[in-house]
């Protein structure tokens, strides 16, 4: 047991190393002050004279330049050195995503999140609305009447099973608007999720799923004792129970309330770990199935800075499939995917409790 913890002791204290030597860099990557603490620099030499400063600006100003190249070799050295994935080769002539594909992806994962001045509505649609408004045209047509693979994008976001789950929904609503289903053919992508928003502030009990969510719930399930060990190692304790604290408040029992000053500091514990895709989202027409690029398979949990920061910056990263939590580049940090526990968790035989914990 001695030997054990003194073996993780070395694990933090070499990983809170590479952490620290990982910010720095990054600092000195984006970190907008040192361009100005080098202009004034510059500004002094010029002060200085010689050569009315011209020859000595330039000198000390290439001088005085961040090594940036140098500072991205090195981060790129340590991802290299840890494993933790390989950077993403761009396939030459890859089939680019639409504009639409892109919307629909965004949307499955983070759920509809347009503001009402960002989603457009088509003229057709819009009238409807519009007549919706001033008379009572709900229920002219039935529910069934709606065959919803008469709209053309129809076809794409059925590809995605959380907008499968709004095949009944979006028929009702269209109903309840008096949309003739003869017309089917003339909505746009805005206008569907127009209807599913309408469907999610009517339904606050049965809104469209997304899957940050969903994946949310599952790692705070099937992988919270073994993150909170690994956050509590550390030192990260209190952000940990604070962020699944917040899963669990907004996914699981919603109605919990704190006071201002605690759900303040939830948010802030919470916004330290992003839900990342191994394989970016862009990059979604270079898998088998383009709808799959945010199944859980696909998805892991990072602490945000650094370690989330540099599977982005210097170069793209794709992360090894294997991991579902990334707390850090040593083997002892990292969770990884148990396939068999999540099994169950969909099967419902794993549940979160509403009052925290686990229940097997």
């Amino acid at each position: 047991m001695a030997k054990l913890k003194r073996y993780l002791a070395l694990a933090v204290k070499e990983e809170l190393e590479i952490c620290e030597e990982l910010t720095d860099l990054l600092n000195l990557i984006f970190h907008k002050n040192r361009r100005h603490d080098q202009k004034k620099s510059c500004k002094k030499s010029k002060d200085r004279g010689g050569d009315k400063g011209k020859n000595t600006t330039k000198a000390n100003h290439e001088d005085l330049m961040p090594n940036k190249n140098a500072d991205k070799e090195r981060i790129n050295e340590i991802v290299n050195e840890k494993q933790i994935g390989t950077p993403h080769i761009i396939i030459k002539d890859q089939p680019k995503l639409s504009a639409e594909q892109k919307l629909i992806i965004n949307w499955d994962f983070e759920g509809i999140n347009l503001s009402k001045n960002e989603i457009k509505v088509s003229i057709y649609f819009k009238n409807v609305l519009t007549a919706s408004e001033h008379y009572d045209i709900s229920n002219r047509h039935d529910v069934k009447e709606y065959n919803l693979n008469n709209i053309p994008i129809w076809s794409e976001m059925k590809k995605f099973k959380n907008f499968q789950l709004m095949y009944h929904p979006v028929c009702r609503q269209l109903a309840n608007i008096g949309y003739p289903p003869d017309q089917l053919h003339l909505l746009n992508i805005y206008d569907v999720a127009y209807l599913i928003k309408k469907h999610n502030k009517e339904n606050l009990q049965n809104l469209m799923p997304c899957q940050r969510s969903k994946f949310l719930k599952m790692f705070a399930t099937c992988y919270g004792e073994e993150f909170l060990h690994i956050e509590t190692m550390l030192g990260r304790e209190e952000d940990a129970k604070n962020f699944l604290e917040y899963i669990r408040i907004q996914y699981i029992n919603q109605n919990e309330t704190y006071s201002d000053e605690k759900w303040a500091k939830i948010q802030l514990s919470a916004a330290k770990y992003n839900v990342h895709h191994k394989k970016n989202r862009q990059y979604a027409n270079e898998t088998d199935d383009y709808s799959e690029i945010n199944a859980f398979s696909n998805l892991t949990l990072c602490y945000a800075h650094p370690y989330h920061t540099i599977l982005h910056h210097p170069r793209e990263i794709d992360l090894n499939t294997n991991l579902v939590y990334l707390g850090g580049l040593k083997d002892e940090f990292r969770i990884i995917r148990n396939p068999a526990n999540e099994r169950m968790y969909s099967q419902g035989i794993v549940k979160i409790q509403k009052q925290g914990g686990r229940n097997e």
